[in-house]
């Protein structure tokens, strides 16, 4: 690195590969002169981050562009500028990054599959045991290229696309009917309970 960082003084120089490359612990901070907020931190063992600090409405905020190694200094920049022209349109990105991983951890509780092992299933034993397992296996094997999805996205479309893969597969009418009962009556237990909206 070509500057040196005294306490009070953060480095100020372009992030480059370079530049990324001959950063040391000691210098702890490197701020791009070309994007105001765009900066890299190194921590004592040698990990560089990337963020961008930005104000919205009063409020500062540091935001984690990602690390170096998984994202290059350039690929860093464009990140940063896309996310500069966000925040100038009143976008609080960090906001939106907390919202869209809270969604991501919790979206694997709403699928079709964790509501029928968690909820539907102990419903159908509490009710009936001697043909609840019989149920489950039978819905299971009727429906296997809809277990992976959320209960939300499960709409008439997606049960009518099913139904003509059904019906071309030589699957008879009344088997057909039978087994849309039972993703029917699985998806009504699903709205009383306020798992989806409809």
């Amino acid at each position: 690195m070509s500057y040196k960082n005294d306490k009070a003084v953060p480095i100020k120089n372009k992030i480059t590969v370079t530049n990324i490359k001959s950063l040391v612990p000691e210098d702890k901070r490197l701020n791009d002169t070309e994007i105001s907020g765009f900066h890299a931190r190194i921590t004592p063992s040698g990990l560089i981050t990337y963020y961008l600090f930005y104000r919205l409405n009063g409020k500062q905020v540091n935001y984690r562009l990602g690390i170096d190694g998984q994202m290059s200094p350039a690929q860093a920049r464009d990140l940063a500028k896309s996310k500069i022209a966000e925040v100038t349109q009143g976008v609080d990105v960090q906001a939106v990054k907390k919202h869209e991983r809270t969604k991501a951890q919790y979206s694997k509780f709403s699928t079709l599959q964790f509501f029928l092992e968690e909820k539907y299933a102990p419903w159908l034993k509490s009710r009936n045991p001697k043909t609840a397992d019989k149920t489950i296996k039978a819905f299971e094997s009727s429906f296997p290229t809809l277990m992976d999805f959320q209960l939300s996205d499960i709409n008439a479309w997606e049960i009518e696309k099913w139904r003509n893969k059904r019906l071309a597969d030589g699957v008879k009418p009344a088997t057909k009917n039978r087994q849309i009962n039972t993703i029917k009556g699985c998806l009504s237990r699903a709205v009383e309970w306020g798992v989806v909206v409809e």
